[in-house]
């Protein structure tokens, strides 16, 4: 009778972990990025996030000169004009640093899964950045 019992708390310690774990799981996404400076590309970084979380990358070259900082979070959305449809909020924060000249952002964009999506930043000094992004879910 005492191993039935055992074997009973076991099964529902297991069961309850597994439930658990399933409330607890977050998705996972690939963000993929192409970064233009001034129409030139400077950087395609990768990264791969867990839901609510900051991922980030940097880039920079041997000499110091060039630099790309991608920092991302990635929450599930709503995507507007369509109820029906689930899609991903990224909130970002992009630097890019080339030949003297800087450039900092931090947009937003809701995605669907897999469709590219772009935006472009216009300073008034004439520099420019575009972020064309692609995020996947992974889990």
């Amino acid at each position: 009778m005492k191993s039935v019992f055992i074997s009973f708390v076991l099964l529902f310690v297991s069961f309850a972990v597994n439930a658990a774990n399933e409330v607890d799981a977050k998705s996972v996404y690939m963000i993929s990025t192409s970064i233009f400076m001034n129409g030139k590309l400077v950087s395609k970084p990768r990264i791969t996030v867990s839901e609510g979380q900051v991922g980030t990358i940097t880039e920079t070259d041997s000499k110091k000169t060039h630099t790309t900082s991608l920092k991302v979070i990635a929450t599930k959305s709503d995507i507007p004009n369509d109820p029906k449809a689930q899609g991903v909020l990224l909130n970002m924060d992009v630097y890019s640093k080339r030949d003297g000249e800087e450039i900092h952002s931090t947009p937003q964009m809701i995605l669907k899964e897999g469709h590219p999506g772009s935006i472009e930043i216009a300073e008034d000094s004439g520099k420019n950045l575009k972020l064309e992004v692609v995020v996947s879910k992974v889990r």
